[in-house]
């Protein structure tokens, strides 16, 4: 699969003149997260994974006439259900497959957060795109696909793009849904249940400072208390005080200002393309040994070793032992995510090409942004694989500018924030 495809080839799909059916939205009982979900492997009116219960459908893929398609063919997938009696598969010979749901009277999104069972048969990106009401005021998820993962997943929709025009997301006239495949095709992307749920208040962020490294401990922890603000470290406690990085101790002194100490199998940067058993001995001995030491709140979380892979066997394994996960998707998502065990990330660094205006999209409209902080070095010495402190700054100044929450992984799951 080219998992290089360009987001403009995914985009060029969108541009279509919208049709007019009337969208209905069915309201379920409010239990929220993906691991409440029901685990049937069965059809019939049995929910599987990862379909969800919470909120209000606003297309369970039941009458697929009211949808449109204009890249490929949308057909209906019974075989492959998640939540009533069929999914539904878009595909097509080509490099993208898309198809459109549009609604008469506006569908209000102003409050609520979007999601959506996929499956990646063979797509290295998501886009779905809300017109609200036109393409000149519209708002883009873009969401990577983890490498060689062709299996179930729920896709939270936060905001990667929006052009000039001033969206009103209380009249959201269509929503666009497309694939984007291997170059020369085919591509095809399975998917079930959207619905929205209840949007936070405000907009939240999550610093991930991978590995613990010393310039965590000592330049970055002093820079968050002053604001009040707690952090999430993974860690492989078999790397734990090596190399640099900080020792149990200073992490207990940050568990103890409200940090999550979360986990991270560096050690084992290959863990998706091990055996099953091997994985869920690796998984589970991490989430133990952190436990052991004292970080039973955070061993609950998993930052995957290989930020951009994981496989379905993977996600299963973490899915079973830990409470979330997190791995490179470079999107924002709604919060808390409904898809919680895949929620996106993004490289720190990266200020100028995506994580301010990820900010600023998290402010606007009251989304989550998870952001990888490196280590973090002083003067013009930073490379690729770290930071300057002067960017690192910058980073916290706009974060506090724009006025977002910074939460930990815990807050997500213990309903520690606003809107659960």
């Amino acid at each position: 699969m080219d998992r290089e495809i360009s987001r403009r080839c995914a985009l060029a799909t969108l541009g279509v003149a919208s049709t007019t059916v009337a969208g209905c939205l069915e309201t379920l009982p409010d239990e929220f997260s993906e691991s409440k979900a029901k685990e049937s492997d069965g059809g019939g009116n049995h929910r599987t994974w990862p379909a969800i219960e919470a909120g209000e459908v606003i297309s369970d893929f039941e009458d697929l006439e009211q949808w449109r398609e204009h890249t490929g063919r949308i057909e209906p997938a019974p075989d492959e259900v998640r939540a009533g009696s069929q999914a539904a598969v878009i595909e097509s010979d080509e490099g993208t497959a898309g198809a459109g749901l549009s609604f008469s009277d506006g569908l209000d999104l102003e409050a609520w957060n979007v999601s959506l069972a996929v499956k990646p048969e063979s797509a290295s990106r998501i886009v779905v795109e809300f017109l609200a009401p036109s393409r000149d005021e519209r708002l883009t998820t873009v969401r990577s696909v983890p490498n060689d993962h062709d299996g179930w997943f729920r896709l939270d929709c936060g905001y990667e793009q929006k052009p000039e025009g001033e969206p009103d997301l209380s009249n959201v006239t269509r929503v666009n849904v497309v694939a984007a495949g291997p170059e020369d095709g085919p591509t095809r992307l399975l998917v079930d249940d959207l619905r929205r749920t209840e949007a936070v208040d405000n907009g939240k962020a999550i610093l991930a400072f991978y590995d613990g490294h010393r310039s965590h401990f000592d330049v970055a922890a002093k820079l968050l208390d002053e604001r009040g603000w707690p952090g999430a470290v993974p860690v492989d406690p078999r790397r734990v005080g090596g190399g640099g990085r900080m020792d149990f101790d200073e992490l207990r002194q940050l568990q103890d200002r409200g940090w999550d100490v979360c986990s991270y199998p560096r050690a084992d940067a290959d863990l998706a393309e091990q055996p099953e058993d091997r994985q869920r001995t690796v998984v589970e001995s991490i989430r133990d040994s952190l436990a052991d030491q004292g970080f039973s709140d955070g061993s609950r979380h998993f930052f995957a070793p290989e930020w951009r892979q994981m496989t379905p066997t993977t996600l299963s394994i973490i899915r079973e032992h830990h409470e979330s996960g997190f791995l490179f998707g470079s999107c924002p998502t709604g919060a808390p995510p409904t898809g919680i065990h895949t929620t996106p990330v993004i490289w720190g660094p990266a200020l100028q090409s995506g994580v301010r205006r990820h900010i600023n999209l998290c402010d606007q409209y009251r989304k989550l942004t998870v952001i990888r902080i490196p280590p973090i070095v002083e003067g013009e010495d930073a490379g690729e694989s770290s930071m300057s402190l002067d960017d690192f700054k910058h980073l916290l100044d706009h974060i506090e500018n724009r006025g977002l929450d910074v939460i930990t992984p815990s807050d997500l799951i213990d309903g520690t924030i606003d809107g659960n």
